[in-house]
């Protein structure tokens, strides 16, 4: 929970995107941070309404957006090393190089490059060679962009979802196996999510190398449970959720391992 006073950024834990950073003054885990960083007088008033802030680490560098309209980034000491206005959507990944965060990419320097047009609400990652990022538009389309060109242009075939009520909410990428997990969020069920895994050659293919081209795209499913105002995050020993007020870590299957609150 966020308060207007204290807001405490722990580098010990760096649970990204995760509301433990927006806890009580005094958290049970207080003994074990290494540093703590007051932003009252940076981020504003959002006094309980943790999910106005959305953390990502990328190459050392924690990228924290506010409101989808501010950027700080600060160093592994949490010193802060740029900060920057703009539209932050959910965008996050680094290409190796350049950062690109919501509709702005950045440089190595943490200096503004460019705008990417649209693509501020689509997901990314890099595999090593080439920037992909892929979104699910209002007509029911999985539409994938490349970072090959200038920024991010259309890449491949729109394929479609086949029932308007579901989106891509976020996506993972594991550069040792090259596996895409794709994490899709129905609208009359938004604490539920359903995941499916794909390769990384399918989405360099332009998503035409995929078995069919509707939703899941001839891949099993696998659902994970509700959590309120939740999240659900790629490990490679399975999968986590984080919600509001508690973790829960689920097996390949779906299956809930453990939970805390």
């Amino acid at each position: 929970m966020v308060r207007k006073a204290s807001i405490i950024i722990i580098a010990s834990i760096f649970l990204v995107s995760c509301p433990f950073f927006f806890m009580t003054p005094f958290p049970a885990f207080l003994p074990f941070v290494e540093k703590s960083v007051d932003l009252k007088d940076k981020v504003g008033d959002y006094e309980d309404d943790w999910e106005c802030y959305q953390l990502y680490l990328l190459n050392n560098y924690l990228f924290m957006t506010v409101d989808g309209e501010q950027l700080i980034i600060f160093d592994a000491d949490l010193d802060i090393k740029a900060e920057h206005s703009g539209d932050y959507g959910r965008l996050a990944f680094t290409d190796g190089t350049d950062y690109y965060i919501g509709k702005e990419r950045y440089n190595s320097s943490l200096v503004y490059v460019s705008s990417l047009g649209n693509r501020c609400y689509a997901v990314g990652y890099f595999d090593g060679a080439i920037a992909y990022a892929l979104e699910s538009d209002d007509s029911g389309n999985l539409n994938s962009f490349t970072s090959v060109g200038p920024d991010f242009n259309l890449f491949g075939a729109s394929f479609d979802i086949a029932t308007t009520g579901i989106r891509l909410d976020r996506l993972d990428f594991d550069p040792a196996s090259l596996d895409v997990y794709l994490f899709f969020r129905w609208e009359h069920s938004e604490g539920e999510a359903e995941v499916i895994q794909v390769l990384n050659i399918e989405i360099a293919g332009g998503l035409g190398t995929l078995p069919i081209n509707s939703y899941p795209f001839g891949k099993t499913i696998v659902t994970l449970s509700e959590l309120d105002d939740g999240r659900y995050y790629y490990t490679r020993d399975g999968f986590v959720g984080v919600g509001e007020s508690e973790l829960r870590r689920y097996g390949f299957d779906g299956e809930e391992k453990a939970g805390i609150k």
